[in-house]
């Protein structure tokens, strides 16, 4: 019987690193070999691995070409959306992250909680699909069970900056470290559904967000710790701090343990409030302006929200004191849009790859032929001198080296008691085989 193949790609480490290698270790425990790395580096080298379940971590339409490959190669495919616990204006999201064609050529639809999942039901339907709402691996992590594994780190973080407030941006459209192509395709594809309005909400909302930091950093007591989204330009936040002493901009490792030092977060419109929200820490929304379009229900409405730069001041010179305002009437809108499961997320996922491999998609007899046309392709891009993807890539997904997966994998194993003996081969650079003893 043929090995049972679990592919894991990463598109952004310092988001998805832990929340992989914790899925990686579930599937290795029931006997998976699993392949995990660098998504674009993983997608390239397709053409040269094993057939198995490969998980999407979108589907939108610029993932159709992969979709009908795999699929002709008689892989199972898993999909889901990373982006699919945070969006203002649902057309839009769908118009920019889910495709009817290529959800079409999923085995199966996940969702992150009920609200996505009935967001996603009309393109489902015509999509030949039901949606599973089954959460996501990344709010395993986001458990009291978990939180040991970042105690050394978040320790480490406060005994080097003491108190301080942290602050997630997140303006990546509007502060892109790199243009590449498909962006500048995006902008225009999705213009008459808003996506020109979403840039210029963006501009205007890190603009806010500058002149807000300029109001209070001299006026509190504490640390301000900027970490600019992961394809962010950091060079206006690096002018900011230039102009404070008290400002640092930080973007190494991932949020939560610094979410987990600091004394309260402070976002608008981003993932990082509902992780500091079901981390027990205060999160703080900036809204300076109303524009309900492009603002999400769930992040800014599970936070202290607050309008004005000197609100802003009052409410961390409040939580600088202990003064922590009370938020638990927002529960049941967390519990609406994000499903928490007793039990790991990672077990359902891995529970429906078992189900996908039982009846795996029969490959085509032009299986060795799509396999040379996607080495051709490979071959071609990797002639490439810094493209735009190539430095994007780079950006999003720093290089991996073996000791660093081992020794988190270990960590994460102690950490969620996972008793997995495996071993690692490194197939393929920031590419990496993980299979049982």
């Amino acid at each position: 019987m043929p090995e049972k193949v679990l592919i894991l790609p990463i598109d952004i480490k310092s988001r998805e690193f832990d929340a992989r290698l914790l899925h990686a270790l579930v599937a290795l425990e029931r006997g998976w070999t699993v392949i995990t790395g660098s998504k674009t580096l993983i997608n390239r080298a397709i053409w040269r691995l094993p057939r198995g379940v490969y998980l999407f971590s979108t589907m939108a339409q610029g993932r159709l070409f992969l979709a009908r490959m795999l699929k002709k190669m008689g892989y199972a495919t898993i999909g889901w959306d990373e982006e699919g616990l945070v969006y203002a204006d649902r057309d839009l999201y769908l118009a920019q992250r889910i495709s009817v064609e290529t959800m079409r050529l999923m085995d199966s639809v996940h969702a992150w909680g009920q609200a996505h999942a009935e967001d996603l039901r009309e393109v489902a339907m015509a999509a030949g699909h039901e949606v599973k709402v089954s959460g996501n691996p990344r709010l395993d992590l986001l458990k009291p069970r978990l939180r040991p594994l970042y105690a050394k780190e978040t320790e480490r973080i406060k005994s080097r900056f003491g108190n301080f407030l942290l602050v997630a941006t997140n303006f990546s459209w509007a502060n892109p470290h790199v243009i590449t192509e498909d962006k500048t395709r995006d902008a225009d594809r999705f213009r008459a559904e808003g996506a020109q309005s979403y840039i210029a909400y963006q501009r205007r909302m890190k603009q806010a967000f500058i002149d807000a930091l300029d109001v209070i950093a001299p006026k509190v007591d504490l640390r301000i710790i900027v970490r600019p989204h992961p394809v962010e330009n950091m060079q206006a936040w690096t002018d900011l701090a230039q102009r404070h002493e008290n400002i640092l901009i930080e973007r190494s490792g991932a949020i939560i343990p610094w979410i987990l030092a600091s004394n309260a977060l402070l976002h608008s419109n981003s993932t990082t409030g509902v992780e500091a929200r079901l981390l027990d820490k205060p999160a703080i929304a900036f809204v300076p302006f109303s524009a309900p379009r492009h603002e999400s229900p769930l992040p800014n409405g599970v936070s202290i929200r607050v309008t004005t730069a000197q609100e802003l001041l009052d409410i961390v010179l409040s939580i600088q004191n202990g003064d922590i305002p009370d938020t638990q009437e927002q529960d049941a809108l967390l519990a609406r849009y994000v499903h928490m499961q007793d039990d790991l997320c990672a077990y359902t996922f891995v529970k429906e790859a078992e189900r996908l491999w039982q009846t795996p998609p029969p490959a085509s007899a032009l299986t060795p032929l799509l396999r040379m046309h996607l080495f051709l392709r490979h071959g071609v891009k990797s002639l490439r001198y810094n493209h735009p993807r190539d430095i994007h890539r780079r950006n999003i997904y720093p290089d991996t080296s073996l000791s660093e997966i081992e020794k988190r994998m270990d960590e994460i194993a102690r950490a969620a008691r996972i008793d997995a003996k495996y071993d690692i081969n490194v197939i393929g650079k920031n590419i990496y085989k993980l299979y049982p003893k």
